[in-house]
C-alpha cells in the first residue's frame, strides 16, 4: 500500500470511528430518553402568570425513589413522551415543608423552583451540574425545568387530571 493509500484508509478509519461513536451515543441518549418514560407518571399541568396562562405537561416524581433518581445521570429534560410542551420534572410532597435538592450525577442545568401548597412558586434557585451543594427552601411541590423557563417567583401552577 502506497502512501497516498494509507492516508485514504486512515481518514475512512477515522470518520467510521466518528460515526460509530455518534449512533452509539443516539442510541444511549434514546435508551435514557425511554427509562424517563416508562419511569415516572406524565400530567398535565397550568402556569398562570399575571399576562398569561400556559398549558405544560411534566413527569411526576411521587415517590421517594422516583425523586432520588430525578434527572441524575440524564442529558436532558426529555419530551415527556411526546406531549405538548414538556416542561420538566414535578417533584410531590404531599405536605408543606422544608425539601432540599442537589445535582450529584446531573449534567443538564436546571431551574429549581418551590411551589406553596396553594399553588404559589415562591422561591426559585439556578442548580448548576454535577454541585453537591444543597439548596433548600419551603414547599410542597419542586418543578426542575430549563433555567430560560419563563416562568418565576408568583406564577401559580395548577395540576391537571392527565387525559
Amino acid at each position: 500500500m502506497n502512501k497516498p493509500q494509507f492516508i485514504a484508509t486512515a481518514i475512512i478509519a477515522v470518520f467510521f470511528l466518528v460515526l460509530v461513536t455518534f449512533v452509539l451515543s443516539q442510541g444511549r441518549a434514546i435508551q435514557k430518553q425511554s427509562q424517563l418514560d416508562s419511569y415516572f407518571r406524565i400530567s398535565h399541568m397550568l402556569v398562570i402568570s399575571s399576562n398569561s396562562t400556559e398549558n405544560y405537561t411534566v413527569y411526576v416524581a411521587s415517590n421517594i425513589s422516583q425523586q432520588e433518581q430525578g434527572y441524575m445521570n440524564q442529558t436532558g429534560l426529555g419530551d415527556c413522551g411526546g406531549g405538548v410542551n414538556c416542561l420538566g420534572m414535578l417533584f410531590l410532597f404531599g405536605s408543606q415543608g422544608e425539601e432540599c435538592f442537589w445535582m450529584k450525577n446531573t449534567e443538564i442545568p436546571l431551574k429549581q423552583m418551590w411551589i406553596a401548597s396553594n399553588g404559589m412558586i415562591t422561591y426559585s434557585a439556578d442548580a448548576v451540574p454535577y454541585s453537591t451543594s444543597v439548596i433548600c427552601a419551603n414547599g410542597s411541590m419542586v418543578l426542575e425545568t430549563s433555567p430560560s423557563a419563563g416562568i418565576s417567583v408568583g406564577d401559580r401552577i395548577v395540576l391537571v387530571k392527565a387525559p
